[in-house]
């Protein structure tokens, strides 16, 4: 009786998940709206917004010279820190710019509408302001500890900003943090490079190298290489009406090849019939012939319809082994890597986009129009009202947008904190310019190609559309992306999103490591830093094996548990980084780049050497006291 039950148990328990990461990012609670938006949302939005009002508008406002001063990040100033400030901005673009610049956009868009696009940019906008926060906060609250390496993110400066009495916060946000990390961050970017490597490998390359069958014939009771050799022989495999290879069916080829013909008769036999007597309209004919005949007879797997992709542990083993080759080096090799590979592979993204864009330059009004249309209820309704198609697309547009940015969740300022600066403020414009290349330029190529990009693109029912986003049951997630860029860019298209999404997730894995690995030295110490580069490769390994959708759903929890300590940092420091940013702008002071020494006692505070500053100190009246913890609130 107990094992009959045990799988209602685990069906509630992961309802259970499902149905709290909708609350949480769409305010669903099971099938029923309790709210228009989920509670991170709004929280994230208006912390963003908040802070924007607070900082005068000033990340919009300085963009600009930030962008003038990014080149020149490319060399440290010669103070404390591990990685240059490009390579910190690098790093964090890392995790940044992923999965979610070509899938969820394509959700996004599916979802919400073309108007969802609108709602991503503002997201993004009001980002920058948190990304800017967090960016100086991580830069004015680090430690450095005996192992000479530079530490900081939310948890330090919830524990030195905040003061001691928040540790408890900093606690749960590294909890979070691995929880994310080791689930978003590591196993599905680990699995969605093995969906694409075996995608383009099915029934090809996977007839010479190690090979698995592909869902849903992946469990029909017979090895892959068994499967090969029958069907590769011309014989079948027959199954029965639960999809297991019948007994008898690993007969010898021949007697397989004849089942196959006389199913092949029978099933011409039966269309004969159909097509001879009055009845019901053909494509209802053949769907109730279809259904008798899965009851009647076995199903068969042919050479064409066995689905033979490589085996996953080949990809899996090689995404692994160049994770750690990457990673055992720490924040410096992870810097380096980081500082070359995603300038490149965002650059090359854009450039591809941009001429595909250029192809259908006619169509580039009309989709910047949809995109306004439908963000303010303008454009056709979309699954009902005018007001319905606004609400999905504030809805998806923000919660895509926030996902893919990563502004206010807490990951960032990790990477930024390593940077080799004593400016706070600079840091802080490095951190915002980030949130600004990853959505307002990367994500909004992807969304020009899926809205310009017009052809025939199947739909359920079995019709067809005009867009690949317009697509219902068929298309979904980054085979959206894939479509319309397969269409606007014929044979190179499709491998140009597989090159991107294998790169995006590699890349995302080292930045993701880095984070994790801070979090499990903040709650374990310094000594687990090696120890857990081993435990994160062997989690990439197990992820390209074994994708499970239910990890998606727990990381949405995670990414909360991440981002609330944070935003409640933030809101807590506001008028710290407000006064801070004030005493730049007016009076050319730059707060102390604090950090304590190698013993972990003395707060070594690096000055400032530009002429013009006021003699009394570049944090006179800001300065922490001994704890770290500020005086100014």
């Amino acid at each position: 009786m107990a094992v009959e039950q045990a799988p209602a148990t685990a069906l509630s328990a992961v309802e259970l998940v499902f149905m709290a990461a909708d609350f949480l990012w769409g305010g669903y609670w099971g099938d029923e709206q309790i709210i228009p938006v989920g509670p991170m949302v709004a929280i994230l939005l208006g912390i963003g917004l908040f802070l924007m009002i607070r900082l005068g508008f000033r990340p919009l406002l300085t963009l600009g010279g930030a962008f003038s001063r990014l080149w020149g990040g490319r060399k440290g100033d010669d103070s404390a820190g591990d990685i240059t400030p490009w390579q910190a901005l690098s790093t964090a673009l890392s995790g940044q710019v992923g999965t979610g610049n070509l899938a969820g956009v394509a959700t996004a868009i599916a979802l919400g509408g073309p108007g969802a696009i609108m709602w991503m940019w503002i997201t993004a906008l009001f980002g920058m302001a948190l990304s800017y926060a967090e960016g100086v906060l991580a830069v004015r609250f680090r430690e450095k500890h005996a192992d000479g390496r530079f530490h900081g993110g939310p948890m330090y400066y919830i524990k030195n900003g905040l003061g001691k009495g928040w540790g408890w916060l900093a606690v749960v946000f590294c909890i979070g943090a691995l929880f994310s990390a080791l689930a978003t961050g590591n196993m599905i970017q680990a699995n969605s490079i093995t969906n694409g490597v075996q995608s383009g490998t099915e029934n090809n390359i996977a007839r010479i190298l190690p090979c698995q069958l592909l869902q849903p014939t992946a469990n029909i009771g017979m090895s892959a290489c068994e499967a090969r050799a029958i069907v590769d022989a011309g014989g079948v495999i027959e199954l029965d009406e639960r999809g297991r290879v019948l007994r008898g069916a690993r007969a010898n080829a021949a007697a397989n090849a004849q089942a196959e013909a006389e199913a092949a008769r029978q099933a011409e036999a039966a269309l004969q019939a159909a097509q001879e007597q009055e009845g019901p309209a053909p494509s209802e004919m053949e769907a109730a012939g279809e259904l008798q005949a899965e009851a009647d007879t076995p199903r068969v797997l042919t050479a064409e319809t066995l689905r033979l992709v490589m085996a996953s542990w080949i990809p899996g083993a090689l995404v692994a082994f160049f994770v750690f080759l990457v990673i055992i080096g720490g924040i410096k090799s992870i810097g380096r890597v980081a500082g070359i590979m995603v300038p490149f592979m965002a650059a090359a993204y854009v450039l591809v986009a941009a001429f595909v864009i250029i192809l259908h330059i006619d169509k580039v009004p009309g989709a910047f129009a949809m995109i306004f249309q439908y963000a303010f209820g303008f454009g056709p309704a979309i699954g009902g009202l005018a007001g319905y198609a606004v609400m999905e697309a504030v809805r998806f547009g923000v919660a895509r947008g926030l996902f893919s940015n990563e502004a206010g969740q807490g990951s960032l300022p990790i990477a930024h904190a390593a940077a080799q600066t004593k400016n706070p403020i600079r840091q802080g414009e490095m951190a915002m310019l980030g949130t600004f290349i990853d959505t307002i330029i990367i994500c909004t190529m992807t969304a020009l190609v899926i809205l310009v990009v017009s052809g025939s693109y199947p739909t359920e029912g079995g019709g067809f559309v005009e867009y690949a986003w317009m697509s219902v049951g068929e298309l979904e997630d980054v085979a959206i992306t894939s479509a319309a860029f397969g269409q606007g860019l014929p044979v190179l298209g499709g491998w140009v999103i597989g090159l991107a999404l294998a790169l995006f997730a590699f890349t995302t894995l080292i930045g993701w490591s880095y984070y994790a690995e801070q979090a499990a030295t903040y709650l374990l110490g310094d000594w687990a830093a090696k120890p857990f580069r081993f435990v994160w490769v062997g989690m990439v390994f197990t992820g390209a094996i074994q994708a499970n959708a239910f990890v998606w759903r727990l990381g949405d929890i995670a990414n909360s548990a991440m981002a609330l300590p944070n935003l409640l940092a933030l809101l807590l420091l506001s008028g710290m980084v407000v006064k801070y940013t004030r005493d730049f702008d007016k009076h050319g002071k730059i707060p102390h780049a604090m950090y304590k020494d190698t013993s972990g006692a003395v707060a070594v505070t690096l000055t400032d050497e530009t002429p013009g500053l006021d003699g009394s100190g570049p944090d006179a009246g800001v300065s922490g006291g001994e704890d770290g913890q500020s005086k100014d609130g």
